[in-house]
């Protein structure tokens, strides 16, 4: 029997206080990227909008009129309906216009929701790429974020419609509201008096589910990873051999609980305080009604009267109960615009001078990179990943970076190729700081083959092409870089290089990890680099295809610079110069041979691997 997981109730959670300041100055400021994504659209909504406001009060008066000279022709028993019949055909024609309009309306909010869909999602896109660095996407405090701006993605469409329509509400409800006054001034008044606290409160509670969609992003992440444990390809194999299946499920069932858990407790408490005041709202609606009925019976109003006014009492309590919805949906939504534009905000955090003073890349490189002093921390620790590194790269040499897991070797890549900047000290190329230089002119100079290289599920021509994405169409580039790499089994794959590289398209297929490793290695050599930085470059590769890639090994770096991150012995022997990290120091440094006359960690470790492999 499954344990049940008890309830968090909203007593026990304390949620933080959410400033109502930022929600509404970015709901204000939503309307501007509203109109920027659809002017047209946006524009014939407001035109419609308002005439949608007015035609409410105009049926009313043309009721009112038609119901009171319908009665008189009937007590004179004049059957002609030649006064009434100019009435009534514009009370057709407002009803007809009424409900062309609706259609019409529906069909611009929809488009223009589309399209403030894509624009929300290309604006987060584009953010997202102009940060050259990686530091935001390894901070939680970024994913929690984007996890609510991912809610605005799905939801823009909705803000625009709830918008527009709420906006129509609003206006419709002011132009009943002036022609209830005309039967008592205080009429609408106390309407609205008695809506208040309806209000109030939806606003209350729209807040408060806002926030706890937002207080509990990081448990919302977790949700989608363990949803994503059941469809997720790389996990199928695993969550079968090893059954974990209950235990994903169970994970899941507990987290969701939780959720579960606190929204419910915020629904129940805004149930019953909205049906509270519902209650007062409906009393005020029946004291109107009655004030009605008993002026009719008096004979100071005339049915036509009593109908029209009666008409805008059920009206206006209807126009404040959609648009109080309206706006209270919008100010949920308002509580993720302000994490859409704290993302926004986000500023790189790596060096960057002005883009009119930045340098271009050296062609070629004339003395190389240089580290002084370099330390470094990932954001949010205090642990030193590199400590106090000098090192020098030269022009046209190959240097093997060597060390145990977590010595700082790829780290050092990072640093090169401007993931990160130093905690401390500097990087030089040509002796120039290395921020000085324009990123992409810098980035256009150097080719990576990571040890977690990515596998698109797209064409090979296309997985290979992506490294030059210039020259992604010329096949024969493609096809050289490929043969450099050894991936000659691209010619026997079903439909050659159009073949997709994927089970889950059709005609596609799937390749093995060491033809993966092959694509990665080609990809990296269609870019006319001068540094290739190689981190694992055949981890995955069998010894015949290891053997195979290193037999090419000159030619593949020929006129380049070279870093090159293996625990192979037989692969880093093979560099011009060792580099040897431990803990974060740079502790040795020399050739194969000097380095084995030391005796000191490398040949500790080669020894130690030739023990167990023919290096």
């Amino acid at each position: 029997m499954e344990k049940k997981e008890p309830d968090i109730q909203l007593e026990q959670w304390n949620p933080p206080v959410k400033a109502w300041g930022p929600v509404y100055k970015a709901i204000f400021r939503s309307f501007g990227m509203i109109w920027t994504a659809g002017k047209v659209e946006a524009s014939v909504i407001f035109l419609l909008m308002l005439i949608q406001g007015l035609l409410p009060v105009l049926i009313l008066y043309l009721s009112r009129d038609i119901i009171d000279t319908v009665i008189a022709i009937s007590d004179t028993n004049n059957q002609s309906f030649r006064d009434v019949a100019p009435l009534l055909i514009a009370l057709a024609l407002a009803t007809i216009v009424l409900q062309i309009i609706g259609p019409i309306f529906l069909l611009m909010k929809s488009i223009l929701g589309d399209k403030m869909r894509r624009h929300v999602t290309l604006l987060v896109m584009e953010t997202a790429n102009r940060h050259p660095d990686i530091a935001h996407f390894e901070d939680p405090k970024l994913h929690d974020q984007l996890q609510q701006v991912g809610h605005i993605e799905q939801s823009s469409a909705g803000l625009v419609i709830h918008a527009f329509q709420a906006g129509s509400d609003f206006w419709g409800l002011i132009s009943v509201a002036l022609f209830l006054s005309l039967f008592h001034p205080l009429a609408p008044l106390l309407l609205m008096l008695c809506a208040l606290p309806y209000a109030l409160a939806h606003y209350k509670y729209a807040n408060l589910f806002g926030i706890a969609l937002q207080f509990q992003a990081p448990e919302a992440r977790k949700l989608d990873y363990f949803r994503n444990q059941f469809l997720s390809h790389e996990n199928a194999k695993d969550v079968r051999i090893f059954g974990l299946h209950d235990f994903f499920f169970g994970k899941y069932r507990h987290i969701f609980r939780q959720i579960l858990g606190v929204l419910w407790s915020v629904r129940k408490r805004e149930f019953r305080t909205l049906s509270l005041y519902a209650l007062l709202g409906g009393a005020a609606v029946c004291a109107v009604y009655v004030a009605l009925f008993r002026q009719t019976i008096r004979g100071e109003l005339s049915v036509g009267e009593l109908t029209a006014y009666a008409g805008a009492t059920l009206l206006i309590w209807t126009s404040m109960s959609t648009s109080l919805f309206n706006f209270a949906y919008m100010h949920r939504v308002g509580g993720f615009l302000t994490h859409l534009y704290d993302f926004l905000k986000r500023k790189p955090v790596i060096k960057m001078v002005p883009e009119a003073f930045a340098k271009p890349a050296p062609r070629p490189f004339q003395k190389g990179i240089e580290f002084r002093n370099v330390s470094f921390s990932y954001p949010n620790t205090d642990r030193k990943i590199l400590d106090g590194i000098s090192l020098n790269i030269h022009p046209g040499e190959t240097v093997a970076i060597v060390g145990k897991n977590g010595a700082g070797k790829t780290t050092l890549v990072k640093l090169i190729t401007r993931m990160y900047d130093p905690s401390d000290g500097n990087i030089y190329l040509d002796n120039v700081p290395i921020h000085h230089y324009n990123l992409d002119d810098l980035r256009a100079q150097m080719s990576v083959v990571d040890q977690d290289f990515l596998k698109y599920q797209l064409s090979a021509q296309e997985n290979i092409g992506l490294g030059n994405v210039d020259r992604l169409s010329e096949l024969e580039h493609i096809k050289a870089a490929a043969q450099k790499a050894g991936a000659d089994f691209i010619d026997e794959l079903p439909n050659g290089y159009q073949t997709i590289l994927s089970r889950q398209f059709e005609g596609g297929t799937e390749l093995s990890g060491g033809q993966w490793q092959k694509i990665a290695i080609a990809r990296a050599l269609t870019r006319d680099a001068q540094l290739l930085i190689l981190d694992e470059p055949t981890a995955a590769l069998d010894v015949r295809s290891e053997h195979d890639i290193y037999a090419r090994f000159q030619e593949l770096t020929k006129e380049k610079t070279t870093v090159l991150i293996s625990h192979r012995m037989s692969t880093v022997r093979m560099a011009e110069r060792l580099l040897v990290l431990d803990g974060g120091k740079l502790i040795e440094e020399g050739t194969h041979e000097e380095l084995m006359k030391d005796n000191g960690l490398y040949a500790r470790l080669y020894t130690l691997q030739a023990e167990h492999y023919d290096v």
